[in-house]
């Protein structure tokens, strides 16, 4: 008998995007890794010395969604969150630092909608793009960085809870 405990839905769909992200940054000369949460994701970009792409990924929120498609399984709508960071040095020019920036977060955000629902247990369809907005940390200083936020539709897997 294992130990080992079944795999959430959350921790199924939380590392395929982490994967899909990991081979997308390493294209960029950068690693993207998962975080426990919101904090953990910050230190991750802060403390990290390579003085290149940093990713971090960590689960945002769910609920229950008002649609259910059998009685059995209960729809759930979730939120993953993607820190995206560089550091502004890298560029002389920050205009074309920042520039470059926002183009790496269209080409992180097709590489996260590009997950397909055949690809990951539960979901119910591709991640939807929810939006972005600019990272300061608690310091009051502002990250050459984005937090962009993905929707997710997928199947509870133990709908009485």
């Amino acid at each position: 008998m294992s130990n080992l405990a079944t795999p959430s839905p959350e921790s199924v769909i939380l590392e395929a995007v982490t994967s899909t992200l990991a081979a997308w940054a390493r294209g960029q000369g950068g690693k993207a890794q998962q975080a426990e949460d919101p904090q953990h994701s910050i230190d991750q970009i802060v403390r990290d010395t390579s003085n290149g792409l940093t990713v971090s990924v960590f689960w945002g929120s769910d609920n229950v969604s008002g649609e259910s498609r059998m009685e059995s399984e209960a729809l759930m709508e979730g939120v993953v969150n993607v820190i995206m960071s560089r550091p502004i040095t890298a560029e002389i020019d920050k205009a074309k630092a920042i520039r470059r920036t926002l183009d790496l977060c269209h080409d992180l955000r097709k590489a996260v909608t590009g997950i397909s629902r055949d690809d990951v247990q539960w979901l119910q369809m591709s991640p939807r793009y929810a939006g972005k907005s600019p990272i300061t940390v608690a310091e009051g200083k502002l990250l050459n960085g984005y937090l962009l936020r993905f929707n997710v539709l997928y199947l509870r897997d133990d709908p009485g809870e």
